[in-house]
This record gives structure tokens, sequence and C-alpha cells, in this order.
């Protein structure tokens, strides 16, 4: 038996925790544990539900303004699982976390190192368990697809795409991405076989192994599958990240778009998940030069739930090159913070947001971190609502993502030199 206690306008509260019963909490009077207007907390904050694949119950954030913390971490959008006494803080108030019984047997200590905390990926929307994913998909493990590709697994998918792991005749393991919305127009599919044989073939672009349309008009995408975590995981597994290591993994991106940028691709839909994080071999982007066949064949794909990265131009229909560096920058605001400075369950609202409200410095959206005044004002100019007022060559943005990493490195060594100092005068 699963149980929370918790205090709200002053009245404790025990709600026994039932297997087959979503508890998103948050000010939303829809929501199971509502938190009413509380501050800090936002409408869908994060939700707590059982986890079948690990067979526990588990929390998620849900992209909340402030962040969900468990025993004093912050914890991103991935699943992580609860033990008894496990702590989980939504704004003023602290939920306690009990259950007779767990399976899972390795136990989450006070103040984790955030690397440390197990975490794993949803395996829907809201973690309703396999029955509800296999419903969604078209092919089952065994189908054989395209040229004799083999279905080996069903991956966690959203609404709109099915995701497989399948195997060629050769041993090979892919990726097979299948858009589950019909297009408008049945020539999306070799317009899309055409948009990738023109692109160019350069370093850190994931590259397509095959492309089309399935017989009833879906289009497909197949990469070459790679067992490496994306960005997205890494924001999970440790956010808020140490700003010189934010620094790497967006000067990483930065070049591969810069290059991209040169040779006339940019990617128009960036967000952590396309990131893939390689340091051997290099890092690289999937789903490069893809914009304006989505803008014609996907005009509503904008108009979605969890446009997060979403620059203004590219909600309004038509994304640029710059639409990309506005997405990296809410990307290093992420890594930097932990969560997203805009956040909304209306694709209406977030896109307004993007284009109106004044983007926040990382400290007003977590005031444990701190940044210097270079990082904060290489993030707002990344992210200007105008275009024009960002940086108007990924090359200038490299060279202030060079400074500013230099006077990271600059102050983090004269903060070591103090600590010693002090250390031994036995400060």
């Amino acid at each position: 038996m699963a149980s929370l206690d918790y205090e709200l306008d002053s009245r404790p509260i025990h709600l026994e925790l039932k297997p087959d019963t979503e508890y998103s909490i948050g000010r939303d009077p829809d929501c199971p544990i509502c938190l009413g207007e509380t501050e800090k907390v936002s409408r869908r904050h994060c939700v707590i539900f059982f986890n079948s694949n690990l067979n526990s119950f588990a929390v998620s954030d849900l992209y909340s303004t402030h962040g969900t913390y468990l025993n004093g971490r912050k914890i991103g959008h991935l699943d992580v699982p609860l033990h008894d006494g496990d702590k989980i803080t939504v704004g003023p108030v602290r939920l306690d976390f009990h259950c007779e019984i767990s399976t899972v047997t390795r136990k989450i200590r006070n103040n984790p190192a955030p690397a440390k905390i197990a975490m794993i990926a949803r395996p829907d929307a809201f973690g309703r368990g396999n029955e509800h994913i296999a419903a969604q998909f078209r092919f089952r493990p065994n189908d054989k697809v395209l040229n004799n590709e083999t279905i080996l697994e069903q991956l966690p998918s959203g609404d709109f795409s099915e995701l497989y792991l399948t195997e060629s005749v050769t041993g090979e393991q892919h990726f097979l991405k299948i858009l589950r919305e019909m297009p408008r127009d049945l020539s999306a599919g070799k317009e899309l076989r055409r948009t990738v044989a023109d692109l160019p073939k350069l370093t850190g672009l994931h590259p397509y192994e095959d492309c089309g349309a399935l017989k009833d008009g879906s289009c497909y995408m197949l990469f070459k599958f790679k067992d490496v975590p994306t960005y997205a995981r890494i924001f999970s597994l440790q956010a808020p990240l140490n700003p010189l290591y934010a620094l790497v993994l967006v000067y990483s991106a930065a070049l591969i778009l810069s290059r991209g940028c040169q040779n006339g691709v940019f990617h128009g839909n960036l967000k952590p998940g396309k990131i893939l994080y390689e340091p051997q071999t290099g890092n690289s982007i999937a789903g490069m030069g893809l914009s304006a066949w989505r803008e014609k064949f996907f005009p509503d794909a904008v108009h979605r739930h969890g446009q997060w990265y979403a620059a203004p131009e590219t909600t309004a229909g038509k994304s640029i090159w710059q639409s990309d560096q506005y997405s990296l920058g809410i990307i290093l605001f992420q890594m930097l913070t932990g969560v997203l400075p805009f956040r909304s369950d209306s694709p209406q609202e977030l896109a307004e947001m993007h284009r109106s409200q004044t983007m926040p410095l990382p400290q007003e959206r977590n005031d444990q971190i701190q940044t210097i005044p270079a990082l904060d004002a290489v993030i707002l100019r990344m992210t200007m609502k105008d275009p024009a007022e960002r940086y108007d060559t990924w090359e200038k943005l490299i060279v202030d993502l060079e400074k500013t990493n230099s006077m990271l490195k600059k102050k983090e060594k004269e903060s070591k030199n103090t600590y010693h100092n002090n250390f031994k005068k036995g400060i």
C-alpha cells in the first residue's frame, strides 16, 4: 500500500494511492491533487503514478515553471522511482511518500548527486502501461516492414508518431519513425525522399538511411540506431548542469548548426531530444533540413502541445535559420536551471508567451544557481523575439560562447584559490 501525506491550508491530508490512477499535482481544479492558488505551483506541475515497467510508483515533472524537487534535488520530466520516505516538494508544499513494499531495491539517499538518481523514459505521455501503447502501433515485433526490416521493439512514442527499433537482413539496427498523420497531399512521401536526397553529407548531421511513404501514404524516416543519450536524457539525469559543461554542449551543437547553415541547411524544429551526445565520435543532430517540407505538408504541427523550444516565427508557420538559435538559447536556459522559461499546457498560450513575455534570467527560475552577466547576455541575445536582433551569424555566437567559457574558467579558478587560502587561514 502506498500513500502521500501533506498539508494544505494548515489541514493535514492523507491520500491512499491506487495503482490504476494517475495523480497529477497542480493548481488546475481537475488535478486529483489540487493545491489551489499556491504560489510557485504550475497549473499541472508534476504527476505521480504506478509505473508498470518498474512495478513501482514514480514521479515526473510536467515542465513546471519552478520545478519539482525530490529529496531536495530538482528532477526532470522522465520518471523517477519512489521509495518509502521520499519527500516531494512542489512550490511550498511538501508531500511525504510512504510505501510498505517496494520492488525497487536501490534506495535514494538524502541529497544524492543528480546524476545518481535513477530515471527511465516514460512508456507514453501518461505512463498508462504497455496495453495502451500497443494499441497505437500498426506493427508488432517480428513483423517485416520496408525492405525486409524486422520489427524488434515498439518504442515509447507520442500522439503523432510511431517509433520502432528494427533490424535489417544484414543485422544492422535502425530507428524507424512513422508519422501517424496523413499529409494533405499524398505526394509528401516523394517530396520527402527528394528533400533528403538533396541534403549535403556533413559531419554532425545524423544521416537518413531511408525515407518515403507507406502504402497508406503515411510518411516514414529510417535512421541508423545509436545507443547513446540525447541532450534531453542528460537534462533529466543531471540538470541543472555546471555552466562550463552546459557551454560545452551548446558549443558543440552550435558548430554543427553553423556547418549546416553554411551549406544552406537548418533544422527549424530543434529540441534536446534531436541532439545525440557522442563525445567519442562527435555529437550529431537528427532531423536537419526538413523545415520547409514539414511546414508545407503538416502546417498544423506548430500548434501542437509541447512546443517548448519553438521560436515565435516557427509557431507563426515559417522557420528560418535564426529559429535554431532561439531554440538553442532555450535549451541552454534549461541546462542551467533545470526548468523551461515558459510553461503552459495550451499551445496557443505557450506560443504567445514566446512571442510577448520577457525572457527571464536563469536565477529568476532557479534561485539556487549562479551564472555570470556574460552568460546571461548570451542567452538573452539568442532568444530575442525579433530574429534580426539575435546573432546575425553562428560564428559570432560561437566567439561569444568561447569568451564566456574563458570567463567562467577564470572565475572558477579564482574561487578555488580563495577557498584554499581561507582553508589555510582557518577561516
